[in-house]
């Protein structure tokens, strides 16, 4: 068994990485990691990392054009509405 503080550093988890694919996956990607975002019981040290990512995420379907300002708004409200654990995105 791996020692957690061992993985924990690792050089390659701090590292960036970057995934070419089309838009439409991205898309895909951000409404699974919402959806998944809502379940009840996931409030472990990884949400902030997937709630950060998302966040970045939706920015940048809007920057590439996949979905417009208001669309990402639309989204973010009802993420927030049916989120059991809250999510506090920021109003602009």
């Amino acid at each position: 068994m791996i020692d957690p503080a061992t993985v924990a550093q690792r050089a390659a988890m701090t590292e960036e990485y970057s995934i070419g694919s089309p838009g439409l996956v991205w898309m895909a990607v951000h409404g699974t990691l919402c959806l998944g975002l809502r379940h009840p019981a996931y409030g472990g040290p990884s949400r902030a990392f997937v709630e950060n990512f998302v966040r970045a995420l939706g920015d940048c379907l809007v920057e590439w054009g996949c979905l417009t300002p208001e669309e990402l708004a639309f989204v973010q409200r009802v993420e927030q509405d049916e989120s059991p654990n809250g999510w506090p995105f920021e109003e602009e």
